[in-house]
């Protein structure tokens, strides 16, 4: 989330709640999965509007506890839900420096087996349940020297992937 148009990645966002000490935005998770092991570490996170505050919660699963939210204040147009979920990652490097790999640095087309990938991704409706996406009205955008960073939606994997996108890349001078 954007709080304001300033960028949101860690717990120095303005504005942010945060109410859990153990767990906060930024936080460095461990263990981490390893290349060429399918068995992968998961973290799953959602961010969610309360029908009653209508702040927006930021939950990690793997905890099974929220640990901060955004207040409704700071979104005028989320009063009442959104309309538009996006997905995204993003890598920063000062000018003339290597840009970093993203994921566990390889591309996507190396499948799971090798790849970072989003898994189950689901959105909250305006009734407040969980949903899959429809793949009919998702737009994928992807910019970039796609040798160094790419994405895959791999669509409906079933059981308990449902829908999929793989994600990642080397960086890289050229990037």
């Amino acid at each position: 989330m954007q709080a304001g148009g300033s960028g949101c990645y860690d717990i120095l966002c303005l504005g942010f709640v945060q109410v859990k000490t153990h767990s906060y935005l930024g936080m460095i998770l461990s263990p981490v999965s390893r290349i060429g092991v399918f068995r992968k570490m998961v973290v799953v996170a959602t961010i969610k509007q309360d029908k009653v505050t209508g702040h927006w919660w930021l939950c990690i699963y793997s905890e099974l506890e929220c640990f901060g939210y955004f207040p409704k204040e700071l979104f005028s147009h989320l009063s009442s839900g959104a309309s538009i979920v996006r997905y995204g990652g993003e890598t920063y490097t000062p000018s003339g420096m290597v840009s970093p790999p993203m994921g566990s640095g390889r591309l996507p087309q190396e499948k799971f087996i090798n790849s970072g990938f989003m898994e189950r991704v689901e959105i909250i409706n305006s009734e407040y349940n969980q949903i899959d996406i429809n793949p009919r009205t998702m737009k994928i955008n992807k910019n970039g020297n796609l040798s160094c960073y790419d994405l895959l939606y791999r669509g409906f994997e079933g059981g308990s992937a449902r829908h999929a996108f793989l994600y990642g890349g080397p960086g890289g001078r050229s990037c």
